[in-house]
């Protein structure tokens, strides 16, 4: 099994050289890893930092794509399409194993639009939420 710290490493010299697919095969165990083109549904927020590691707020109204922090199974939080959030606030969690990584708000907003359905598999940084800053 690749730990999470590979598994960052590989996704960061996959971004640095622009490949968009990785596969190999070791034994009956299968890896295939495919990221989105560079650009694509990019945002300033960063899943795994907090709001504070966020550098400055957004322009009132602009929207900030929320990503799953890792690969595993989606699960919302109590939040639904319309609801003004807080910075901090978590609003979906991202079941890996027995771990459950939060979604957290980078900062105050509105939740314009849940992308994934719960028990949905999120892939890595995978956008799972509309946030519509201010």
């Amino acid at each position: 099994m690749i730990s999470p710290e590979t598994l960052d490493a590989l996704v960061g010299r996959m971004r640095q050289y622009g490949v968009t697919t990785f596969e190999q095969q070791s034994g009956g165990t299968s890896l295939h890893l495919t990221l989105a083109p560079a650009g694509a549904g990019q945002s300033s927020y960063s899943p795994s930092s907090e709001p504070s590691a966020v550098s400055g707020p957004c322009a009132p109204d602009a929207h900030l794509t929320l990503r799953s922090p890792e690969l595993g199974i989606f699960r919302p939080g109590s939040v639904r399409s319309g609801d003004t959030v807080r910075a901090g606030d978590i609003l979906a969690f991202t079941e890996v194993g027995p771990l459950r990584l939060p979604v957290v708000a980078p900062e105050d907003g509105t939740l314009v639009e849940i992308l994934m359905q719960n028990g949905q598999t999120a892939g890595y940084h995978a956008p799972v939420m509309i946030l519509q800053s201010g």
